[in-house]
């Protein structure tokens, strides 16, 4: 009994034992668990800190994409107001320019009427001029009307302001030649000889006034270069003159008689040049014959056409006035010289045509006759060896433009 009470005694003890221990594991477990429980609730606190630090976060990146956004829009009406701005600046810089292209296109119209009404109605200058030559008794004074005659001529106060198109300015200055031409067509029938004589040495008063109209029809208006300078035509534009004209008209018949062209191409001017081609071509052998007569009359003395007749100089030997310390002049030298150049601009027209003119015999041979020579420099100095020098050229010059005409 009493070993039965001993083993009894340690059994429990045993079982106490392991109770213990079972107790201790229990309270570990349970120690375990609170601090899993505190973990876990630590955990769900971080993430519920995380889910509302990520809510945050959301919500400011839609702040951050509204707020780009806002500003693309803000950036994109900036844009659009900068360029509304350029463009009403460059609308703004092309009407400053307008303006401006206005503001000289009146001035240049302004400048032309000025001009224009200066001169007056160019239709009566013209008949003014007619008239006024016709009563003229000198030749000085019909060569000066003959030339404003000319110088009253529509297409000489042709101007192409930039406010009109091009063509049309340019078709304007065609009908304006054109009208010139016809209308110097009916005038030289006025005063053609019925036997249509080829001299330029005639002293009949109706041949005076036609010498003075065919060596004035090269004549050009001042005011033409002023007016056309500046056009924008799309092809050049260059100064005319009633002899230009009629050198354009004439020159082309070649090419109409051989086929190049045709008449349609042909110019309102050209077509009315070669309607009258007859009184256009004696009108330039009357200029061709006169001019050397009327060059001759300037460096000789001889002042009416019928002391021809009577001159010494057809005979003997005799020296221009040119060459006379008395009668010696720059200017005058300068002009004979210009009288015998458009000669020989009038010859070269006609033999495009075929034509060669012989000079009136007289007038020949006194050219002929005439001393040519220089002043002698050899002596002088200073200021006199180069007005000498000035004078040489001169004659020079004069002495070859006369070769030309007489060769």
């Amino acid at each position: 009994m009493k070993h039965f009470a001993i083993a009894s005694l340690l059994v429990c003890a045993s079982l106490m034992s392991v109770a213990c221990k079972q107790v201790k594991q229990v309270e570990e477990m349970h120690d375990r668990t609170v601090i899993m429980s505190e973990n876990t609730a630590s955990m769900a606190g971080t993430t519920a800190g995380m889910a509302a630090t990520t809510a945050t976060m959301s919500q400011n990146m839609e702040e951050m994409v509204a707020t780009t956004a806002s500003m693309a829009q803000t950036t994109n009406q900036m844009a659009a107001t900068t360029a509304s701005m350029a463009a009403t600046t460059a609308s703004m810089s092309q009407t400053t320019q307008n303006m401006e292209l206005l503001t000289e296109d009146l001035r240049e119209l302004s400048a032309w009427m000025f001009n224009i009404l200066k001169q007056g109605d160019t239709s009566r200058l013209r008949d003014e001029a007619i008239k006024d030559m016709l009563a003229s008794e000198s030749f000085t004074r019909k060569s000066l009307m003959a030339t404003k005659y000319f110088y009253a001529f529509e297409y000489q106060i042709w101007n192409s302001p930039r406010f009109k198109t091009n063509v049309d300015t340019l078709q304007i200055r065609e009908k304006l030649k054109a009208a010139a031409v016809i209308e110097y067509a009916k005038t030289l029938a006025e005063f053609l000889p019925t036997d249509r004589k080829e001299t330029g040495v005639s002293n009949d008063e109706q041949m005076k006034n036609l010498y003075a109209l065919v060596a004035t029809m090269h004549k050009i208006n001042d005011y033409q270069q002023d007016l056309i300078q500046g056009t924008q035509a799309r092809q050049p534009v260059t100064v005319i003159s009633m002899f230009s004209i009629l050198d354009e008209g004439l020159s082309v018949l070649p090419k109409l008689e051989n086929g190049e062209i045709t008449r349609d191409q042909l110019t309102p001017s050209q077509i009315e040049v070669l309607r009258e081609e007859d009184t256009f071509i004696y009108s330039l052998k009357l200029r061709a014959q006169f001019l050397p007569a009327f060059a001759l009359s300037r460096i000789s003395g001889i002042t009416d056409a019928s002391l021809f007749e009577k001159a010494k100089m057809l005979y003997f030997k005799w020296t221009p006035d040119l060459l006379k310390d008395n009668k010696m002049n720059l200017e005058e030298i300068n002009y004979a010289t210009e009288i015998l150049r458009k000669t020989a601009e009038t010859q070269a027209l006609l033999k495009k045509r075929g034509i060669e003119v012989k000079l009136d015999k007289k007038v020949l041979k006194i050219f002929k006759n005439m001393n040519r020579g220089l002043i002698n420099q050899d002596k002088l100095e200073g200021e006199a060896r180069t007005r000498a020098n000035l004078f040489n050229q001169a004659l020079t010059d004069f002495y070859q433009n006369l070769d030309q005409v007489l060769k």
